[in-house]
């Protein structure tokens, strides 16, 4: 079989966003007033969009949809910020592509 293209995503496959994933998350909960994550922890709050990573990162009472949509707009604002300032691609995937 002949290909004409591979599609890769890219945010946790080829790049190792997580760091800077943390950042934006923990600085829109600190702009809301709620305590933040480690980075360590963020490996279990994300994979499932920001909707769902909005609502994981804040504390149990606090997961009203108000909250979490107002929390979702501030990380989009953080993350644009500084979406390439830690990520890097993961080892093997530039020769990979090369």
């Amino acid at each position: 079989m002949k290909y004409q293209g591979v599609l890769f995503d890219l945010d946790g496959t080829l790049l190792d966003t997580l760091q800077d994933i943390s950042d934006s998350v923990n600085e829109a909960l600190k702009h809301l007033g709620f305590p933040v994550h480690g980075v360590d922890d963020y490996k279990s709050l994300i994979g499932e969009g920001r909707d769902v990573l909005a609502a994981r990162a804040l504390p149990d009472n606090h997961r009203d949809t108000t909250t979490v949509t107002q929390l979702v707009e501030l990380i989009n604002e953080e993350y644009s910020k500084r979406w390439a300032n830690k990520t890097v691609p993961y080892h093997g995937v530039l020769n990979l592509l090369d």
